[in-house]
């Protein structure tokens, strides 16, 4: 009668406290596993093209990856990248004053026989000076 009354009412009380537990640990506390990144500073004597070539062990580099020399020589203040609706513009601002090869190779061929290069229309320049800088490296 005691075990009617008292303990199997109290024995379904604590399961069901168990599994509401353990549902509300499913929806809310858990910890899921998280991707540790690494961040290190570029070395200044590299521009990001390079330290791409060094990440892949001297091995790739994508025609993609050959693009970020650019952005990189307009966050220096050498090329103004410009865009207005499908048009993208890149703009010599100043001629380049620094020692790296690579950068100078780009500002050369881009920019040689005019301040303004449009993407689209001088697409054939910019491959080939991409593949000059790849052949480069």
């Amino acid at each position: 009668d005691l075990i009617d009354k008292y303990i199997l009412p109290s024995i379904i009380i604590m399961i069901i406290n168990v599994i509401i537990a353990f549902a509300l640990w499913l929806i809310f506390g858990r910890d899921y596993k998280k991707e540790e990144y690494v961040v290190n500073k570029i070395p200044q004597k590299y521009n990001p093209l390079e330290m791409y070539y060094i990440a892949n062990n001297c091995d790739y580099i994508s025609d993609k990856s050959l693009r970020s020399i650019i952005v990189f020589l307009a966050s220096q203040g050498y090329i103004k990248i410009e865009r207005k609706f499908n048009v993208i513009k890149l703009k010599k601002v100043k001629n380049y004053a620094g020692d790296n090869e690579l950068e100078r190779l780009v500002m050369r061929r881009l920019f040689d026989s005019s301040k303004e290069i449009i993407i689209g229309e001088d697409d054939e320049l910019l491959y080939e000076t991409l593949m000059k800088v790849k052949k480069l490296l």
